[in-house]
């Protein structure tokens, strides 16, 4: 390990005293919904939390078998996208929730990552600024997760009083023993499932109407927390470069600051003067002292710029093409809701607007994941931009090379992307909405 006393930069390799917890809210509400992230200790405790998290899943699954069958059985097409828009959902929902089951050791290890080593906020570093920018993304990742289970509660919410208050459709069939044609109230669910026995009897109306709002809360549930952890991720990563440009900002007044405290009189040896002609721009040189603990600055900030380019693969290799059938699905639902809409004759009815918001939210949903991933483009492509900017000309030639290499890496920037067909960039969301209309 390095002693501080000859390089001063000892303390940018410890984790802060001070513990961030990135997805605590997250975590927390997923372990509730029956995925445990973070291992259950207890053995019993653990199996008995398995027999829960297998049966809740069971019950999501099996209801968007019903909604299956109901799609197939649909006796016309404006039952069938109605059906189809929710069921897209719950195929996306069911997905990324299989994928977060079977892959939770690997993501515990990408939120252990995320909140030590480089990444973790350090006094030394960066004072209080780091400690700001990554409360600053925490608080913002959590508003995306608040924001969307309001959605959520709302679209359902309303479906439920459409439901409620709705008079239901009066059906006709012939009754072969009375030889007469017989009209029935037909009663409104909030959504469409198939069921195997009449649904427009009690208790079987009432256990149906529970089914179909319990199940679509816990399915957008579990894609608002999934989805505010995956750009949740995007923006700790752009938050990140934001740490590194302060740190690099700042790096020529740390060395000072430490070579000061680790020696006495040492301000003659702080910096060597060079005599130039009348009119030439005078550039100061660093002097021995400072030159070697910017170098170590240097290579730290370096490696720094590794870690975040490797855990930007990383999230790329994990949801990349997870990515991909998101946008695809949002495209089919998009489709689905506006044909649906055009159905519509009242416009403020509570079916109306549950379909709205629900539109809405598809697009929230996306612009998320685009505006976070242009957030990342945009800072790593002008991270070499803001490294040539730096005080440069006043180190030794290892320094400018290390610099130089940090450049060159940043020529490329880092991109998130659907399955390596589309970047997720705002020029993406401008093209798959004008596709969507």
């Amino acid at each position: 390990s390095l002693k501080t006393d000859i390089t001063g930069v000892a303390a940018f390799n410890m984790s802060s005293n001070v513990k961030l917890r990135y997805f605590k809210k997250h975590l927390k509400w997923l372990k509730i919904l029956g995925i445990d992230i973070e291992p259950v200790e207890n053995v019993w405790y653990a199996r008995i939390y398995r027999a829960y998290a297998v049966t809740l899943l069971s019950y999501l699954y099996l209801y968007s078998f019903l909604e299956l069958i109901d799609i197939i059985q649909s006796p016309d097409f404006n039952s069938m996208t109605f059906g189809l828009s929710y069921f897209v959902t719950h195929i996306i929902g069911g997905a990324k929730i299989t994928i977060l089951a079977l892959k939770k050791t690997r993501f515990r290890q990408m939120f252990l990552k995320l909140e030590s080593g480089f990444f973790a906020p350090n006094m030394e570093r960066g004072g209080d600024e780091e400690f700001r920018l990554v409360k600053a993304a925490v608080r913002r990742t959590n508003i995306h997760a608040d924001l969307f289970n309001t959605f959520v509660w709302l679209i359902i919410g309303i479906r439920v009083l459409y439901a409620v208050f709705d008079k239901g459709a009066v059906a006709t069939y012939y009754d072969k023993g009375l030889n007469i044609t017989v009209s029935r109230q037909i009663r409104t669910l909030p959504y469409k499932a198939w069921s195997p026995v009449d649904l427009n009897e009690s208790p079987a109306y009432e256990i149906m109407f529970a089914i179909q709002t319990s199940c679509l809360l816990l399915y957008g549930f579990y894609i608002g927390f999934l989805d505010s952890i995956v750009y949740g991720m995007m923006i700790h990563m752009n938050t990140q470069y934001l740490l590194l440009r302060h740190l690099l900002s700042r790096y020529v007044s740390i060395a000072k600051k430490i070579a000061l405290n680790n020696r006495e009189n040492v301000q003659d040896e702080l910096s060597e003067s060079i005599k130039l002609p009348e009119g030439i721009e005078k550039t100061i040189i660093l002097g021995g002292p400072l030159q070697k603990i910017i170098k170590r600055i240097v290579h730290y900030s370096a490696e720094y710029h590794i870690e975040i380019l490797k855990y930007c693969d990383q999230i790329e290799s994990e949801f990349s093409y997870l990515m991909l059938l998101q946008f695809l699905c949002s495209l089919y639902i998009l489709c689905f809701q506006l044909y649906q809409l055009s159905l519509v004759t009242n416009y403020l009815s509570f079916d109306s607007i549950s379909m709205c918001l629900y539109l809405f939210l598809m697009s929230y949903q996306l612009i998320c994941y685009c505006w976070y991933g242009n957030e990342v483009v945009v800072q790593s492509s002008e991270f070499s931009s803001y490294l040539n900017n730096t005080e440069w000309l006043s180190f030794n030639d290892s320094t400018r090379k290390s610099l130089l290499l940090m450049m060159m890496r940043s020529q490329r920037p880092t991109i998130f992307t659907a399955g390596k067909f589309a970047i997720l960039s705002m020029e993406t969301y401008i093209t798959v909405g004008a596709f969507g209309k």
